[in-house]
């Protein structure tokens, strides 16, 4: 009987179906303005390593290393935060920024002084 049942396609219905998981939604620009922002680090001869962990992400040293840490669980906003209070602690009037760049880390630190 239990052949029949499956000859028939009875059993698959008896099976509990595995449920689909939605990949989170990422917004493209942020994710693109990211990248611009990492790549500012990287030419500054700097590692940039995107992982999962417990920890906030930012620069430091491993060895005679200079690695810049990105949490791979962080959604975009954060890692783009810690990006960018990053790179204003670094001298950037000798590298080329676009417009785009220059204005959200000028921007970033016009609400820090506000914030005071």
């Amino acid at each position: 009987m239990l052949n029949n049942l499956k000859k028939q396609g009875w059993m698959n219905t008896f099976r509990p179906r595995k449920r689909k998981t939605k990949a989170p939604v990422v917004d493209q620009e942020k994710q693109l303005l990211l990248e611009e922002l990492l790549e500012i680090i990287r030419r500054q001869d700097i590692e940039v390593r995107i992982e999962p962990g417990r920890f906030n992400g930012g620069f430091c040293l491993v060895g005679e290393k200079k690695v810049f840490f990105i949490n791979k669980d962080y959604q975009t906003d954060q890692n783009i935060d810690i990006v960018v209070e990053y790179l204003k602690t670094v001298e950037l009037e000798n590298v080329f920024l676009s417009p785009k760049l220059r204005s959200i880390l000028e921007d970033s630190e016009i609400n820090l002084e506000e914030s005071s």
